[in-house]
Formats: C-alpha cells, sequence, structure tokens
C-alpha cells in the first residue's frame, strides 16, 4: 500500500513537473514565491524560532497561499505592467526532531494556479508546476531559559526542480543560511518574539534592468496568547540583493493573522498580508491558510517547557 501511494504520488510530480515546461514567460526568472513556511512549525509564519522537535517527533503541515501581482516589469509603450499576476501555491512540509536539539525537514511548493505574461506577445498564460525542492537542517545552540534567548542556526539547500521560466524556482541548485534568536517574555502574556537573519546564494540575473543575485534576508515576528488555544501572530520579511541594492528588488512582506491549537497536535492558522515596498517578489496582496499536525506535542508543551526552565 505504501508502495503504491509513493509511486504514484511520483508519478503525479512527474506530470506537474512536465506541465510546467508547456508555456512560459520567455525569459530566464527565478524563484519569486517569497512565502516559505517553516517547516517544522516553529516560530511564526516564514520566520523561524529556536525551538525544536523532540527527538523522533514529526510534523507535517500544508499551507496554501495565494499572492497578487509578484513582479511588473517595463512596457514597451511606457510604464509598466505585471509580468508574474497571480500565483496560488500549496507548501507541503515535514519535519523530525533528533536528540531534541536538532531538526531535519523539507518543504515541497506546487503551484497550482500561475498566471503571468508571455513576453513575446504579450498574451497571459496560465499553467501549474512544481516549485523549488527545499531540504533544511536546524540545530539550537542555546535554549531559551532564564534571561538568555533561544539561539539556533538553519542551513537549507534548494534543488532545482522549479521551471526558472515561470519564476518558480531558480537556475541550478540554491541555498543559504540564517542565525534566529527568539524569545518568550512569560510575565507579559506570554508574549514570544523571534527574529532571523540570513544570506542566501541565488544566480545572478538582470531582468529589466534590475540585478538580481545572492540576498541579505531578514524576518521579524511575534505571536500573544490571546484565548486557550488562540493565539495572534504578525511578522515583517525581507530581502536585499548584494549586487546592486535597490529599492525594486528588495520586497517587505508585512503579514498578520490568528493561530489555533488543539490540545492533540492538530493547528490551524490564517493570515494576509502585503508588500510594503514595490519590489519583485512583493505581492500586492497574499492570503494563507495552513493547517498542520504534530505527532505526540499538546498545546501548552512549549510553556510547560519554558516554565520549567525559568524555575
Amino acid at each position: 500500500m505504501k508502495k503504491r501511494l509513493v509511486s504514484t504520488l511520483f508519478v503525479a510530480a512527474l506530470l506537474i513537473a512536465s506541465t510546467a515546461h508547456a508555456a512560459d514567460t520567455g525569459i530566464v526568472g527565478f524563484d519569486i514565491q517569497r512565502f516559505r513556511p517553516t517547516f517544522d512549525r516553529s516560530g511564526i509564519l516564514t520566520v523561524y524560532g529556536s525551538r525544536t522537535l523532540t527527538h523522533l517527533r514529526p510534523t507535517f503541515a500544508i499551507d496554501a497561499d495565494y499572492a497578487q501581482s509578484l513582479f511588473a516589469i517595463r512596457a514597451a509603450g511606457g510604464g509598466s505592467t505585471q509580468l508574474i499576476k497571480k500565483m496560488l501555491t500549496a507548501d507541503v512540509t515535514a519535519g523530525i526532531g533528533f536528540f531534541d536539539r536538532i531538526d531535519i525537514g523539507f518543504d515541497v511548493p506546487v503551484h497550482a494556479y500561475v498566471s503571468e505574461m508571455y513576453t513575446v506577445n504579450a498574451s497571459t498564460i496560465t499553467t501549474v508546476g512544481l516549485g523549488d525542492i527545499r531540504f533544511a537542517l536546524k540545530g539550537r545552540a542555546l535554549a531559551d531559559k532564564g534571561n538568555l534567548p533561544g539561539i539556533a542556526i538553519l542551513g537549507f539547500v534548494d534543488a532545482p526542480t522549479g521551471n526558472d521560466k515561470k519564476f518558480m524556482g531558480n537556475k541550478g541548485i540554491s541555498g543559504g543560511a540564517k542565525i534566529i534568536v527568539d524569545k518568550a517574555f512569560l510575565g507579559l502574556r506570554d508574549t514570544y518574539i523571534t527574529a532571523n537573519v540570513g544570506y542566501s546564494l541565488l544566480p545572478d540575473q538582470t531582468i529589466g534592468g534590475r540585478k538580481f543575485g545572492d540576498e541579505l534576508t531578514f524576518g521579524l515576528g511575534a505571536m500573544v496568547p490571546v484565548y486557550k488555544g488562540l493565539e495572534v501572530m504578525a511578522e515583517a520579511n525581507g530581502s536585499i540583493v548584494m549586487r546592486d541594492i535597490d529599492r525594486r528588488t528588495s520586497p517587505l512582506i508585512v503579514m498578520g493573522g490568528l493561530s489555533y491549537r488543539l490540545p492533540m497536535g492538530l493547528s490551524f492558522r490564517a493570515a494576509g498580508g502585503a508588500s510594503v515596498l514595490n519590489a519583485a517578489g512583493g505581492p500586492k496582496f497574499t492570503v494563507t491558510a495552513g493547517i498542520a499536525f504534530d505527532l505526540g506535542k499538546s498545546f501548552d508543551a512549549d510553556r510547560t517547557r519554558r516554565e520549567a526552565d525559568e524555575g
């Protein structure tokens, strides 16, 4: 039964990948999708936390994200036109913990609907396809204990499974790393704050006079419990292209929403937001909804552990 399921998924992935090459924008692009949920469900939405999964405990999740107006280029007659108009993506993520200090996981983005412009005749095309599959490793260096914050380091590699001419992936293997610092304030309504700073190694591209390549990435998020299992969350994440710092290539995306966790480890979340800056990869607006299941994890496990550390 398991072998049949794996075979079916593999064939489906091949069909999606082949469909993605049926039509494209006509120019070599890059992975335009900025929404990459945390594979271990730590932190907020895309901003990671230092918490790691307990030993051999897996977590599974799927997040749907819809983004509009992701990349505008200069039109022949002046002004601008949208190259990447709409994108609906389902991110399938999974992770497992080792020794209460290390998390290993992956993220498989499936672009269920993409509307973009074919640059040869300026017509609109729609398609589906896989994005770049991400493999990640996170290690916790310091636990959130007493007056000390939690600190972790995350590294990731993106396999070139997405079509770069459809802006679903990068041309070749890419990757990067993040430093994660977070703190839970038990005396302040259990307010939780986390920050990430990282660097992504990306192929150099020049599109419409804009230069793209390696990026400095950053993120800041916060979460506050408001009722049993219900939490309010907010985050800001962005990036800066290092080879040519330009506001047009430096998106800053702000999102806010709600998360609800059930005692058996099932959780739901929904959020929305937009890019503060009109930059490539920064959507005019975006909405997301997701569901996750953590095996063997209760809703207040993190708080119980932190209270024990504080004591």
